[in-house]
């Protein structure tokens, strides 16, 4: 970049706060029914999620990825989540004092909501990230299954 322009990171607004007027700030996919909020590098798996809750049921969830988590922008939140049958949160750090959780103090209820992060335990002798997502459940398919069987 030019040295005299002010560099301003992806998300941000000039005045360095998160910016989240854009048109599909965020915006992985789409979507209807459900919306999957996700933060991390997670985001590819749950786009597999989606990829087959459309293929087998017929479901197109949106997935929405969060870079800037803290301070939680509530607004966006509630408006991202109020016209959805349920409303995911995908991570990968623990549930306890997490994004779902936060999400889930802004929403208070008023939504149907389903949290998937990992286990609050120690993990042992899990091989890779692939593995070590598997042994904690947090696979395309597990998740897939996970949303349709909180949309019943």
């Amino acid at each position: 970049f030019d040295e005299t322009e002010t560099f301003i990171p992806a998300g941000l607004g000039k005045n360095g706060e998160p910016d989240f007027a854009r048109e599909g700030e965020g915006v992985l996919r789409r979507g209807k029914d459900v919306c999957i909020h996700v933060t991390g590098p997670i985001a590819s798996v749950a786009l597999a999620a989606a990829d087959i809750l459309k293929e087998n049921w017929n479901i197109r969830p949106k997935v929405e990825e969060w870079s800037v988590v803290k301070p939680l922008h509530t607004e966006r939140i509630q408006m991202d989540s109020s016209c959805y049958r349920l409303v995911v949160t995908l991570e990968e750090h623990v549930q306890a004092g997490g994004f779902g959780e936060a999400v889930w103090a802004v929403l208070g209820g008023r939504v149907k909501m389903l949290r998937l992060a990992l286990p609050d335990e120690f993990a042992h002798n899990l091989g890779s990230r692939d593995e070590a997502l598997a042994a904690c459940g947090l696979t395309a398919e597990n998740i897939a299954r996970k949303v349709m069987e909180a949309l019943r």
